[in-house]
């Protein structure tokens, strides 16, 4: 199988229909082939995440290596906290999610829900956010809990960002943006 040209093996993958009864698991074998076909048949497999459960954040860590190719062939990830906005993120999220971002450097659209940024690390969240700044073109968000300093500095590190909707988002009074943290 590595003998073929890699723009056939592009074309036989490409002509699988993901949404197809059997696409998706046509997908999967194809991946298991040769490296020259795991590829691109992770691109089509992994073109949309969405999270929404630490669970599945678990399950993700255990499954994909942040290190392997796959979060680079995310172009839409959508990540749904599901938790209450006054209430402390699972210990495991609240460790994970500033560093999550680095991972997902291609992403064009990023859909958040119910996320306070409340208890964590927001320096490392900016730090990370910063580093979708070249794909990021949408970003809708859902029930934000954040300080309105902190909200336009986050959409200020998105120079390409050409759509944004934002449905719900708590104001949080004396958090301060960058630089401006102040206790009241």
């Amino acid at each position: 199988m590595d003998k073929l040209p890699q723009e056939l093996i592009d074309q036989v993958i490409g002509s699988i229909d993901r949404a197809s009864p059997y696409g998706y698991s046509s997908l999967l074998a194809c991946s298991r082939v040769s490296r020259s076909w795991r590829r691109q048949a992770q691109k089509q497999l992994f073109p949309h995440v969405q999270f929404i459960s630490t669970d599945q954040l678990r399950r993700w860590d255990r499954n994909v290596s942040l290190e392997s190719e796959i979060p680079s062939y995310v172009r839409h990830l959508r990540w749904i906290f599901r938790s209450a906005t006054w209430e402390r993120p699972d210990p495991f999220l609240e460790n994970t999610f500033p560093g999550r971002f680095a991972s997902f450097l291609k992403i064009e659209s990023l859909y958040v829900s119910d996320l306070s940024l409340r208890f964590f690390d927001t320096t490392a969240i900016e730090q990370n956010f910063s580093r979708l700044s070249h794909s990021l073109q949408c970003l809708e968000i859902n029930h934000l809990t954040a300080s309105p300093e902190r909200l336009c500095f986050l959409v200020s590190l998105l120079p390409n960002l050409r759509r944004i909707n934002i449905s719900y988002v708590t104001m949080l009074k004396g958090e301060g943006g960058p630089g401006l943290n102040h206790p009241h």
